[in-house]
């Protein structure tokens, strides 16, 4: 990740793919409080956490990590404005991840969600958006598509449901 602070009112950042050269850009108003952005990520496969989580440290996000969604919405409710972004699996034991994205609606309306899923029986990319989700991921996750949904999710520019698949 590059940061180019060189600008009167912005500071750019550049985040490079290294294993296909892919460079995604976004911009920050430099009177804004800037930090790095919080993610949370929920998941009930413990490998999918940890690799997701690595590979987004990498780019520098700040990445606290749930295998309980249960476990997860508690976290949010206590602290709701912690977070810029989730990203949610559907299926899993405890609740699925369109429950607890509508309980985390209830108190973040505008919060960013990212649904990336490997199998949802009624979820798919032409209902996905009556869910409260930003963008439907299809698993496996793509890195491109990955960094492309979070990035439009941060800048605020996902007005419309996008669907990323393998």
């Amino acid at each position: 990740m590059d940061c180019d602070r060189s600008l009167e009112k912005k500071t750019a950042f550049s985040m490079r793919n290294g294993s296909r050269g892919n460079t995604t850009k976004f911009e920050i108003d430099n009177h804004q409080h800037v930090s790095a952005p919080k993610i949370m990520l929920v998941d009930d496969e413990k490998i999918v956490l940890h690799f997701v989580k690595r590979v987004l440290k990498k780019y520098r996000f700040t990445v606290e990590c749930f295998a309980d969604p249960v476990e997860a919405l508690c976290r949010f409710q206590k602290a709701p404005y912690q977070y810029d972004l989730v990203i949610t699996d559907q299926a899993m034991p405890e609740m699925l991840g369109s429950e607890m994205t509508a309980h985390m609606l209830q108190t973040r309306p505008e919060l960013p969600i990212i649904l990336s899923s490997g199998y949802s029986n009624f979820i798919d990319e032409h209902n996905v958006h009556e869910y409260g989700f930003c963008y439907f991921l299809a698993k496996p996750i793509i890195l491109e598509g990955l960094l492309k949904a979070i990035e439009d999710c941060l800048t605020s520019q996902h007005s419309n449901v996008s669907l990323i698949t393998r």
